[in-house]
């Protein structure tokens, strides 16, 4: 389906993404088809750039089939979420086995038992708060698919905030890729001894949503 004037996207039917570039026919987030224009077309209408045809040279590459084969590491928040799951789900467990033990081994009810039933209860339902909290980390963090793109680094830039004691640093890479579709990508930074990619280089990105997973450099 080719959009008209009349009737332009905005957004991306399959994430929400705004789109920026409506000469294009997938989006830059998530891959999905956005209804644009084809790959001919846009070709036809000269904006098949130098970086697209510098950028689908990559499957010549030879690390290019071991870098498509190869599968990143989940982000930060799905990590975080899952280990929130498992923490969860043994502070319920725990709760459970202590609450069960107390009503198992009290024959007399006092206000002491009746205390260690009611914190083991609370110790489950805290546990089982968390682990659903963890579960919904990992469902928003997962639910859109790992896309496997080359892509060339336009521009990076980073903010830094503090957290306690130390400063977090988040930095954002702005991509294109071989279809023309350019996208801003958060990446938590990972101290000084990772070597970060600058302006100009090119490799295989990682990407899930606006997040990016990891960049494997891969000159083209």
């Amino acid at each position: 389906m080719t959009t008209t004037k009349e009737s332009p996207v905005r957004q991306c039917p399959a994430c929400g993404a705004k789109i920026t570039r409506p000469e294009l026919s997938l989006c830059a987030y998530c891959g999905a088809p956005v209804g644009l224009l084809s790959k001919d077309e846009a070709r036809q209408a000269g904006e098949e750039s130098v970086t697209m045809r510098r950028l689908a040279k990559m499957a010549d590459h030879k690390l290019y089939a071991s870098a498509m084969a190869w599968d990143p590491p989940d982000s930060e928040r799905v990590q975080a979420g899952r280990r929130s799951v498992r923490r969860g789900r043994l502070l319920f467990v725990v709760g459970l086995a202590l609450a069960a033990a107390l009503v198992a081994g009290t024959d007399a009810w006092g206000p002491g038992p009746a205390l260690g039933l009611v914190g083991a209860g609370a110790m489950a339902v805290v546990g089982g708060l968390r682990a659903l909290g963890g579960k919904k980390f990992v469902d928003e963090g997962s639910k859109l698919p790992v896309l496997k793109r080359p892509a060339l680094v336009v521009d990076r830039r980073s903010e830094t905030t503090i957290q306690g004691s130390r400063g977090l640093t988040v930095y954002t890479f702005t991509l294109e890729f071989a279809d023309g579709s350019v996208g801003d990508f958060r990446f938590p930074g990972r101290g000084t001894s990772y070597d970060l990619m600058a302006a100009g280089a090119t490799g295989m990105a990682y990407t899930r949503g606006a997040e990016l997973l990891a960049f494997k450099p891969m000159r083209v």
